[in-house]
């Protein structure tokens, strides 16, 4: 018969496994190398998620400013793709620079006919 590998048995029994350890004992301390570690560690997941979630912001508005029909779909690839999507929309997306409207002010792009903001030509 064959045994079907279940992902999260490796992570029950990791969690199991630390569980029964209990904490650390009060007259042990931990040495300076781990906590400096374990802070190097904490640092970088933050400073991922902050990029991220950058990321996801400015796609979105540079999406609405060039005015792109799908720019929800573009957060959406970028929230379930990371960096790796935000890379292929900077070459997917419409070429050119922006410009601020004459009428609302939003930016948008210098070859567009109408605003996709307010509309105006």
């Amino acid at each position: 018969m064959f045994k079907v590998f279940y992902p999260f048995s490796v992570l029950k029994s990791l969690s199991a496994l630390v569980l029964t350890q209990g904490p650390p004992p009060k007259h042990r301390r931990r040495p300076a190398g781990v906590v400096a570690c374990q802070s190097l560690l904490l640092f970088a997941i933050l400073a991922f998620i902050a990029l991220n979630v950058a990321l996801l912001f400015w796609v979105y508005r540079d999406a609405q400013n060039r005015g792109m029909e799908y720019g929800i779909l573009w957060l959406v690839i970028v929230f379930v793709f990371g960096p790796l999507a935000a890379i292929v929309y900077v070459f997917a997306r419409q070429k050119g620079s922006l410009v601020p409207c004459a009428r609302c002010g939003a930016r948008r792009l210098d070859v567009s006919a109408n605003c996709p903001h307010c509309g105006n030509a």
